[in-house]
Formats: structure tokens, sequence, C-alpha cells
């Protein structure tokens, strides 16, 4: 993944992107914990330790 492409990532799981439809925004990181569910999706944190390196 590019540079772009991991910035739009990154702000889709911190609930800062601009396009709220995203698909990402509501099963990303962050979207998912709002409200808490009882489930935490792994591959967003591993997805989120690939957009960091």
């Amino acid at each position: 993944m590019n540079r772009e492409e991991a910035v739009i990532l990154l702000k889709c799981h911190a609930f800062a992107y601009d396009d709220l439809n995203h698909l990402t925004m509501e099963s990303g990181f962050h979207g998912s914990l709002r409200p808490f569910r009882g489930n935490l999706n792994e591959e967003n944190f591993h997805e989120l330790m690939e957009i960091l390196n």
C-alpha cells in the first residue's frame, strides 16, 4: 500500500475520515468500539500495525 492509501485507511480506523459511509469507518478499530458490541476484531489491530510500518 502506498502512503496515500495508508493515510486514508488510518483515518478510517481512527473515525476521522471525511466519508462517513466508508465501510472501514464502522467496522474499523475505533468504529467497532463506538458503541462497544462485545467483540474486538484482531485483524483491525494487525492492519494498523501494517499501516504504521
